[in-house]
């Protein structure tokens, strides 16, 4: 499902930053002083999930610069993924107002306009983000995502790929490009991205889904469904259990309590 899709990239190595080393634990001999340390260690924070530490580091770097457009981007950032959407928003325009120019009040917009269905709007954003931080995984990533819900799978596939080029261990990025070539058919590719990911990380749901549809495309049906019996024991979705079930109508008792 998208939404899996989605919360696999926020768990993604690199998501936020440039490289996995920004999931490392961060060492800080001293404590914050400046807004650029709180902004900082917020930052880790996001990468850890640790959303309301993220919020507090925000607050104090607000506290010490009120017109820092980067400490309001970011703190909507936190906002967004606590799923406080209102005052996600209120912090990115306030960024924008700023800051024309900050990237990352652009891919604040692109998130809620990705939240809200408008697609072409948070390619709009994501775009822009990317033109003033090319570096940076966040808009190819989420971007993709835009894309992929416009049905324009080799945009989306072409984002994935900029990501992987600047940091190539992410394994849910991996998998979802193995489900987009799935899509337009192409089998052998998809499950060369599918392995990656379950090497990466075989406790995965999504990768051994991903895997699974690639098995199915090269009709390996034996191999699909202990992929997809995977997937349901390390996460049941809807899809998994949709797909196991469109494996197995010769079996009707199989298929029907798939579909129960």
């Amino acid at each position: 499902s998208i939404d899996a899709q989605f919360a696999g990239m926020k768990r993604a190595a690199g998501w936020y930053g440039l490289t996995e080393a920004a999931l490392a634990p961060r060492v800080i001999d001293l404590p914050p002083v400046t807004v650029g340390d709180f902004i900082a260690r917020g930052n880790s924070a996001i990468n850890h999930q640790d959303y309301r530490a993220s919020l507090a580091d925000f607050d104090r770097a607000l506290a010490i610069d009120p017109k820092s457009a980067l400490a309001y981007a970011n703190r909507g950032i936190a906002h967004y993924w606590l799923q406080e959407f209102d005052p996600a928003k209120s912090d990115f325009d306030k960024a924008a107002e700023l800051n024309p120019l900050e990237p990352v009040a652009f891919r604040g917009h692109g998130l809620i306009a990705l939240n809200a269905g408008d697609y072409q709007a948070a390619v709009e954003a994501f775009t822009q983000s990317i033109n003033y931080d090319p570096k940076n995984t966040f808009g190819f990533n989420f971007r993709s995502l835009a894309y992929q819900n416009l049905r324009e799978a080799d945009k989306a596939i072409a984002d994935l790929e900029a990501s992987l080029r600047l940091a190539p261990n992410q394994p849910a990025l991996y998998a979802r490009r193995a489900n987009l070539y799935a899509l337009i058919m192409q089998g052998d590719k998809a499950l060369a991205d599918a392995d990656r990911a379950v090497a990466f990380d075989g406790s995965n749901a999504f990768a051994h889904f991903a895997r699974g549809r690639a098995f199915w495309l090269l009709h390996r049906n034996d191999e699909a469904q202990a992929e997809f019996d995977r997937s349901i024991e390390l996460k049941p979705e809807v899809d998994t259990y949709l797909m196991r079930a469109g494996l197995n109508f010769d079996h009707p008792d199989k298929a029907l309590a798939d579909f129960k």
